[in-house]
């Protein structure tokens, strides 16, 4: 009942939502940039260049064809996005992982963040060289130079690429036709597009038109008025040549299944100057195409096949380059004279009336924005309290009486609302038996393996053995490395827990899992060095800056949970077990905030956000990587029987699922495992670490807790949650349409 009063609601913001796309989608902008190459003897400083640029050009990214570091120096501080590259010399090297991360070292870290880089390119025009070595080795120092930024917690924001000129197309006329060349396509191509996919990187490409023109397709590739280009396999017309050649990258694309990674135009331009014998080449014609493109681009109508899309684009170039080798044309297709002068005149100027209009566009998006923020607003405070939190469970092993794991599996899958599960190994058996089930599984490298895990060679081996044959019919979704391993006092695992995470997600980049599978590690309250009150919270000194911190910034950077195991059973006492089990209690106050936690877990997570708000990643996921609450222990130990694991386990998952949050994080939920699946008579230590199961061998249930299918525990929880959601709707059919009279009304939609 309450998926269904959701959908509802969620059909009318999807209604609103098309709306705001229709009124916004030929608003839609690009952005504008420019190759800076530098094979000239007269050119202004880099200095002047990045002043000018900024100052007085619209132009937003730049392109060098080097790491040139007086040229990443003069563009700190300019907001100017500035994309580098690896020579095609360098490729081989590159493959080497220490390589790679001297050359981030050397050419990316000391120039962030004050110069803007966001993109490195791993070579130019690789496979249309013919050089065997350089191409075999293309894909693999992709793939090694973005493991090295995930190293320097770089990767989210440096992207790694590679150009390519069409040459790379076996066809490309009509566009519905187009492939990759053959032998380049499936052992080159796709191995490259899974990588861009998986890192969030764009398929870069340099459509010239100017190279295919003539005089009698001139029209058609200077965006002039002409009769088109049919494609008989897609009724679609073409009106201008890069339309068609950007349309043919994209059948490539799809042929493959990669449709829908990015596409930037690395490089295209016209010249202004060439051999007498060259068509349609001089400053009109240069003017003409420069600024047709940049309005084109900007339209947001897209092509034919990518229709409402835009393209990032970089005009080659920024000068004239005297020292260029090749045909005279080579050498003249700058924007700028070496004085910053206009060659021709081109929409770019910072003033220029051709540049106004997409200024009131922009103004005009912001508005509409507005309208559909308050609406997207709304949508959120109807549904804010359906937020659900995935209920996991803790699968250990320690125990000589357990049923087979293709039993547990089918019974967790058939029988409970178990989604998630955990275990403490890569037990093959077990995952295996959760193929095919649709649970989502989470995997553990142990403590003593995290030194080996540090070396790429044996972390890409773990992967292959315990991770690639197991997919995609076993959902695996994560890997820890270790347990608690801060708590363990053992400074060579602790020294190497950080390293291992950054390598083991290396391995993955390579293997291109790292999109799906992420890499954590869960860890004991005891890494705070206070936790009350809550807001007080901090790491323990030694451990926060050099340990935590840049353990933040991979899980950050590589979009991973920061995993805890609160237990509020641990602690517990005669005096505050109404407090740990979430019963009816005064609660505590922390005085800093002016708050009242009614319950145990709150003030834990609270005391972990603290924590990470003082290192600046409160905005990092926290997962509950284990809680529970023993059903048995010794005779002295307080609060412990059926009845109290069920009330607290009852509790926890009512509590996690009811989208509340907690005092200093309302309306989050967090991700809980349960500790533990059974009990393990095998395991060691006090007699309660021996009796946190859940279930019985036979699949019954110790206590009574809300996680089995048709339970009627579960559909008074459903219940609960439609009720406090049908009682928040305040707006109804007739305020959502007077609503959409504003936001039409202004501009002119209505009547």
């Amino acid at each position: 009942m309450a998926s269904t009063l959701n959908a509802t609601i969620f059909n009318y913001f999807l209604i609103l939502h098309l709306i705001f796309n229709h009124l916004t989608q030929t608003q839609a902008t690009a952005k504008i940039g420019v190759n800076y190459g530098t094979l000239a003897n007269n050119l202004p400083p880099p200095s002047e260049v990045a002043k000018f640029l900024s100052k007085s050009t619209t132009i937003n990214r730049v392109r060098i064809f080097d790491a040139n570091p007086q040229i990443l120096r003069a563009f700190a501080n300019t907001g100017i996005e500035v994309t580098i590259t690896v020579p095609n010399d360098q490729i081989p090297q590159i493959t080497n992982l220490t390589f790679a991360q001297q050359w981030v070292k050397t050419n990316v870290q000391p120039f962030l963040p004050a110069t803007k880089l966001i993109r490195i390119l791993v070579g130019n025009e690789v496979l249309s060289t013919a050089n065997k070595l350089l191409i075999s080795n293309l894909v693999p120092a992709m793939q090694t130079l973005h493991a090295a930024l995930v190293t320097a917690s770089l990767a989210n924001n440096v992207k790694v690429s590679t150009p390519h000129s069409l040459g790379i197309l076996s066809n490309s006329s009509p566009p519905s036709t187009a492939k990759f060349r053959q032998g380049y396509d499936m052992h080159i191509i796709k191995p490259m597009l899974s990588f861009l996919k998986d890192s969030d990187a764009p398929f870069m490409v340099n459509p010239y038109p100017f190279f295919g023109s003539s005089a009698t397709n001139l029209d058609y590739a200077l965006f002039r008025t002409n009769s088109g280009v049919f494609d008989d396999n897609t009724n679609l017309r073409y009106t201008n040549m890069l339309d068609a050649q950007l349309d043919a990258v994209y059948s490539a694309l799809k042929v493959l299944g990669f449709e829908d990674v990015q596409i930037v135009i690395a490089e295209t331009g016209w010249p202004s100057f060439c051999d007498p014998a060259q068509i349609g080449v001089d400053p009109n014609a240069a003017s003409e195409y420069n600024g047709n493109l940049i309005r084109h681009v900007n339209s947001g109508v897209g092509t034919p096949l990518m229709p409402n899309r835009t393209f990032d684009t970089y005009i080659f170039a920024l000068f004239d380059e005297n020292l260029k080798p090749g045909p005279t044309c080579e050498r003249h297709f700058g924007l700028f004279w070496p004085n910053m002068s206009l060659v021709y005149d081109v929409p770019i100027m910072r003033n220029d009336a051709a540049v106004v209009e997409p200024t009131m566009a922009s103004t005009l998006n912001a508005t509409i924005f507005n309208y559909f923020l308050i609406l997207h607003l709304i949508f959120n405070h109807l549904t804010q309290t359906q937020a659900t939190a995935k209920i996991g469970v803790n699968y250990g092993t320690l125990a000589n009486n357990l049923p087979p794991p293709s039993e547990v599996a089918k019974f967790l899958s058939k029988s409970t609302t178990i989604n998630r599960v955990r275990i403490f190994d890569a037990n093959p058996q077990i995952l295996r038996a959760f193929a095919n089930t649709g649970i989502e599984v989470t995997i553990t490298v142990p403590n003593d393996q995290i030194p080996q895990i540090t070396n790429l060679t044996f972390a890409q081996q773990w992967v292959k053995t315990n991770v690639q044959p197991f997919l995609p019919a076993t959902k695996l979704i994560r890997i820890l490395v270790g347990n608690e391993v801060l708590s363990t006092a053992n400074k060579l695992l602790i020294s190497n827990l950080v390293p291992a995470m950054q390598t083991l997600h290396a391995a993955l980049v390579t293997a291109s899992l790292a999109n799906n599978v992420k890499v954590s590690t869960p860890h004991s309250l005891g890494i705070l060095s206070n936790s009350s009150p809550p807001s007080t919270a901090k790491f323990r000194q030694g451990y926060d800056m050099h340990i935590i911190k840049p353990m933040l910034s991979f899980l950050k950077d590589s979009d991973a949970p920061f995993m805890v195991n609160p237990y509020p059973f641990f602690g517990s006492s005669a005096t505050n077990l109404d407090y740990a089990l979430f019963r009816t209690n005064s609660g505590v106050f922390d005085d800093n905030t002016n708050l009242r936690y009614t319950n145990m877990l709150d003030a834990q997570l609270d005391a972990v956000y603290s924590a990470l708000k003082v290192l600046g990643f409160e905005d990092v996921q926290i997962v509950i990587a284990e809680t529970g609450w023993p059903s048995f222990c010794d005779p002295a130990q307080i609060g412990v029987d059926p009845n109290a694991a069920s009330e607290y386990n009852g509790n926890l998952i009512r509590h996690v699922n009811s989208g509340v949050g907690t005092p200093l994080m309302p309306n989050r939920t967090f991700d809980t495992y349960i500790f533990a699946l059974f009990d393990e008579n095998l395991k060691p230590g006090p007699t309660c670490e021996r009796h946190f199961g859940l279930f019985w061998p036979n699949m019954s249930l110790v206590y009574d807790v809300p996680i089995m299918r048709n339970d009627a525990a579960v559909v008074a929880l459903e219940l609960s949650n439609l009720k406090s959601v049908a009682t928040e709707v305040v707006v109804d059919l007739s305020e959502v349409c007077l609503l959409l009279m504003r936001l039409w009304y202004p501009f002119g939609m209505i009547g």
